[in-house]
């Protein structure tokens, strides 16, 4: 596993593993795209191909799963940044949520 995506994990939502693509948007417009590594109801982990120069808030577009929130940036590591997830956060459970929550 590549360095930059190891943490501990203090999360209180368990992540899902995934390689889906995503956009990162500013004012409608694409500034960034990503490969989300692990996602829950509550955030995601994304890598980039190169060091991101994002903002600490933006929208994140996951086009093959019909999905968009509101980000905050929570950590930087090398090619990867982890997020909160600040609005979506319901329909984020139902899509990404730990199979064991009910």
């Amino acid at each position: 596993m590549h360095a930059a995506l190891k943490f501990a994990d203090q999360r209180s939502e368990p992540r899902q593993e995934t390689f889906l693509k995503g956009q990162l948007k500013l004012d409608g417009l694409t500034i960034a795209r990503c490969t989300i590594r692990n996602i829950s109801s509550m955030g995601a982990l994304l890598s980039f191909a190169e060091q991101p120069d994002v903002p600490d808030k933006f929208k994140l577009v996951i086009p093959e799963q019909t999905f968009e929130t509101l980000c905050e940036v929570r950590h930087r590591t090398g090619n990867a940044i982890g997020v909160l997830f600040t609005s979506g956060r319901r329909e984020a459970l139902v899509r990404f949520g730990s199979p064991f929550v009910m």
